[in-house]
């Protein structure tokens, strides 16, 4: 590597690398192309060639280059001999720098089943023993089963606010916003202390314990009466078929088509192009689970009933209607800029206002606006919905998974 007025110049290999990922820096509905990455690097793609011998192995080089900064971060924190939360506070520091790895990490997750046990393998190759700041593979074991719903709510939540602190300043630039070190130490502390430690008694989020009487009561509310809900669409059924095989990102107008045996010029009768066609799909299902759970929420007593209601009613319906799965990954990319936030602020609007115009407590730093407090937890339903399809978990595995993340949001992880 060449040097140059005393700084390291990077390689066209690098370069590529780096620019393939800034990609990712917003939320992507599709592949990047060759010819996409050749115009962003300002090269032909032919020179990009030379480096890779294909987009597979330009993939696979990406892939080893996040295993790499991730271990070589973590063995960085680890070596700092600093408590665990502190630890946890410097990865999210990481995250906060690398957002492009954000949206790479969400599609790799939602994309292949084996993910979290490839990067597991990755980590320890690369000399990283302690595992606890990945996913483990979730089991038959209630024991693994509650480690990786921990691992997995703090991850996603740290995700989920990451990506809310910038939309945050980018839509209140004039806010004062907590510099990223002391953001990820009050992030750590409120998900180390839930509900219960970051807000007063009294405060319309503070935990309300729900005795197993009125949970088995609330649950019953929950499910769903497959007679009284119509089948699913077959364009979603088609979309789900095709994502198997190359991720919601290689789903294409003429995939789905073939899939239905229909001609893709009756598709596009209906559709512009496939961002159209998702857009379009996705408002029916949420009209359905928007009046789905707006009758469930009428039987809240409290913000923790609420809470519940909203995560177990988002799973119910995700796992009963399993062709939507495939493309939450691209709500989870989005956060907020997508229509489950639209969906969130119109069905719970009777406990948004109860919690007034900010929400300032639990304090990362930032203003959240309460209806983020509802995103968050759609978002938290609908990645594990992801989970459970993925590792093939029952209905029952799903919702005690779903029990142990909402006692983590309520007292801690602690």
């Amino acid at each position: 590597m060449s040097e140059k007025s005393g700084e390291t110049k990077k390689s066209t290999k690098q370069i590529i690398i780096e620019t393939a990922f800034s990609f990712f820096l917003e939320p992507r509905y599709h592949d990047f192309s060759m010819n996409e990455l050749a115009a962003k690097v300002g090269i032909s793609k032919a020179a990009i060639y030379r480096h890779f011998s294909s987009k597979d192995a330009l993939l696979l080089e990406m892939e080893e280059h996040f295993f790499d900064l991730t271990a070589l971060r973590t063995a960085a924190i680890l070596n700092e001999k600093n408590e665990s939360l502190v630890h946890f506070a410097k990865l999210i520091e990481f995250f906060d720098e690398h957002k492009e790895f954000i949206n790479y990490s969400i599609i790799q997750f939602s994309r292949r089943k084996d993910f979290g046990r490839q990067l597991g393998e990755a980590m320890k190759k690369r000399g990283i023993k302690d595992l606890s700041f990945f996913f483990i593979e979730p089991s038959s074991s209630k024991d693994l089963r509650f480690s990786f719903s921990r691992s997995f709510y703090i991850a996603l939540s740290m995700i989920f606010f990451i990506k809310l602190r910038e939309i945050s300043a980018k839509q209140n630039p004039a806010q004062k916003i907590a510099p990223s070190g002391e953001f990820g130490k009050k992030l750590v502390e409120f998900l180390h202390g839930g509900l219960e430690s970051s807000v007063k008694e009294g405060d319309i989020l503070f935990p309300q314990k729900i005795d197993s009487e009125r949970m088995k009561e609330l649950d019953e509310i929950c499910k769903i009466q497959k007679d009284t809900f119509p089948e699913e669409n077959p364009i979603f059924c088609a979309i789900a078929k095709v994502s198997c095989g190359c991720g919601i990102g290689g789903v294409t107008l003429e995939k789905v088509a073939e899939t239905l045996g229909m001609a893709k010029s009756s598709l596009y009768f209906y559709f512009d192009n496939k961002l159209d066609m998702f857009k379009s799909l996705i408002e029916r299902e949420l009209s359905l689970l928007e009046e789905f759970v707006r009758e469930n929420f009428a039987e809240a007593k409290n913000f923790s009933e609420f809470a519940w209601i909203l995560l177990r009613s988002n799973l119910e319906f995700f796992m009963t209607r399993k062709s939507i799965i495939p493309s939450l990954s691209w709500f989870l990319q989005g956060v907020t800029e997508n229509p489950f936030e639209t969906q969130g602020r119109e069905i719970s609007n009777i406990w948004e206002k109860r919690m007034g115009g900010k929400v300032l407590r639990p304090d990362l730093g930032f203003f959240i606006k309460p209806q983020w407090i509802t995103t968050w937890l759609g978002c938290i339903s609908m990645a594990l919905s992801i989970v459970a399809q993925n590792h093939s978990l029952s209905k029952e595995e799903a919702f005690e998974m779903l029990s142990f993340v909402f006692d983590f949001l309520e007292f801690g992880t602690k």
